[in-house]
């Protein structure tokens, strides 16, 4: 892919072409890591909405290492402040989750779904995409020289 590709992707996504999030907001999205845990927690809990209290102890504990019955006060407090006063509000205005403050209530969007192509991880033992297709080509490029 050359610069220019690039260019052209970015304009298409910033200009909102196909209903797709600009990259620049789902690079923000992801820039933070309890942002990813609440993306990681909603897409466990997809079939519903999730309360917001609920959401709040599944992110700490992740945060901490623990199980939501051993999370302390404070690490409840600082979870449930930061995703109150920032997170939530953020990732609603980019429409990632549709969050409802008076019903304290967050769900994913459809939108969130392009947010989680950058969240797939490659399992230990299996070959990345990009080494598959690098590899793809050596082998057509052997083949055409011989």
């Amino acid at each position: 892919m050359s610069l220019g590709d690039v260019s052209a992707l970015d304009s298409s996504a910033e200009s909102g072409g196909g209903g797709s999030l600009p990259a620049d907001d789902v690079f923000d999205i992801l820039s933070n890591p309890r942002r990813r845990y609440i993306l990681h927690y909603l897409k466990r809990h997809e079939d519903r909405r999730v309360g917001f209290r609920e959401l709040v102890e599944g992110v700490a504990a992740w945060e901490n290492d623990t199980t939501v019955e051993q999370l302390g006060s404070d690490e409840r407090k600082r979870v449930y402040t930061a995703l109150r006063q920032s997170h939530l509000d953020r990732m609603d205005n980019v429409g990632v989750v549709d969050y409802d403050a008076d019903a304290d209530e967050v769900a994913l969007t459809e939108q969130a779904r392009e947010v989680e192509l950058y969240l797939e991880r490659v399992p230990e033992r299996d070959i990345p995409w990009s080494e598959y297709y690098l590899g793809l080509s050596g082998v057509a490029a052997a083949l055409v020289s011989a």
